[in-house]
């Protein structure tokens, strides 16, 4: 992941770059995870602040079914 890309997703993420690392040792094992849009990963960001489980449920079939539709 590029540089840029790290400062896009602590931005998206509403935290500051270091935050990104924090309790990260040198050597550990880190997951790959596959590259987001900045609207993705801020749709992330606020997706777990919806209080309301049924409110986040039709966002998730929303968002599945814009998902599958063909353009």
């Amino acid at each position: 992941m590029s540089a840029s890309k790290l400062v896009e997703t602590a931005r998206a993420l509403g935290c500051d770059f270091n935050s990104l690392f924090a309790g990260i040792e040198i050597g550990d094992v880190t997951l790959a995870f596959p590259d987001h849009s900045t609207a993705a990963l801020k749709l992330a960001a606020n997706f777990d602040r919806i209080a309301s489980s049924e409110q986040r449920a039709a966002i998730a079939l929303l968002v599945a079914g814009l998902a599958t539709q063909e353009e």
